[in-house]
């Protein structure tokens, strides 16, 4: 079995691939933990999932927190014996060549979505992430990165509102019956979950028209649950878009 580890600013996701992914789960990214604890917490998992430590014979990790890479890298050596792939832009994947200037730029995340999207649709395709970022990354049917869009996340925006102000509380992400809002909560939940979806759907009309073709749209990340049913722009929902792209790197590296 693989074990794929996607290292974000807020949260790690992992997930377990044998013939398909057999199951996943998510902690929150904690900078100051160690490696001990790291192990430890994964033996509980694995366990709560009913999988065997020495069921796990490959691990790869994609990683946008330096500081954790190392980490994890340490505790999930010391648990499964097994060394870790890292997963970086000197990685062989199915893209455009090394040395793409969009390319180095990518992080390991939007790298793997675009690997994703390329081996799995071969369609110009958009790959909107609602991370701590909201990302829109674009590639084309050839696995040429044309480039990407990076606006601040839903909770980050959430957060900043709320330290900036002095009279607004903060509220639960979730999605009002009504745009117009008729009291506090409901008004900042508009806010961000009708502002942040007009500007998905925005940026998505804007790649087209610059591309002057329709795009496939991939919607991923942490929160997509809140946006999934809100518009018909998305053509594939898929929490786990992420992991598959690290998943398909690591195929194409394996030793």
């Amino acid at each position: 079995m693989l074990l794929a580890v996607n290292i974000g600013n807020s949260n790690i996701r992992f997930g377990v691939w044998k013939a398909g992914w057999e199951t996943d789960w998510t902690l929150r990214t904690l900078p100051y933990r160690s490696a001990y604890e790291y192990a430890v917490l994964m033996g509980h998992m694995l366990a709560h999932n009913g999988l065997k430590r020495a069921q796990i014979e490959h691990i790869a990790i994609a990683s946008v927190v330096p500081q954790l890479t190392t980490t994890l890298q340490t505790g999930l050596y010391h648990l499964f014996q097994t060394q870790p792939l890292v997963i970086s832009t000197r990685s062989k994947t199915s893209l455009t060549a090394l040395g793409n200037p969009v390319r180095e730029a990518l992080g390991a995340d939007l790298l793997a979505n675009a690997e994703a999207a390329f081996q799995l649709y071969k369609r110009d395709a958009i790959i909107v992430d609602f991370g701590t970022a909201l990302t829109h990354t674009v590639v084309d049917k050839r696995g040429d990165i044309k480039g990407v869009v990076i606006a601040p996340g839903v909770e980050a925006a959430l957060q900043s509102l709320v330290e900036s102000t002095a009279q607004l509380p903060h509220v639960d992400i979730a999605v009002p019956s009504q745009v117009i809002g008729t009291d506090t909560t409901s008004c900042i939940q508009s806010g961000i979950a009708y502002g942040f979806l007009s500007m998905v759907e925005g940026l998505i009309n804007r790649i087209n028209a610059e591309r002057q073709r329709r795009h496939m749209v991939i919607l991923t990340g942490g929160m997509s649950h809140v946006f999934r049913d809100l518009s018909d722009r998305f053509d594939r929902v898929d929490k786990l878009h992420t992991l598959e792209g690290i998943r398909l790197i690591w195929a194409l590296n394996r030793d």
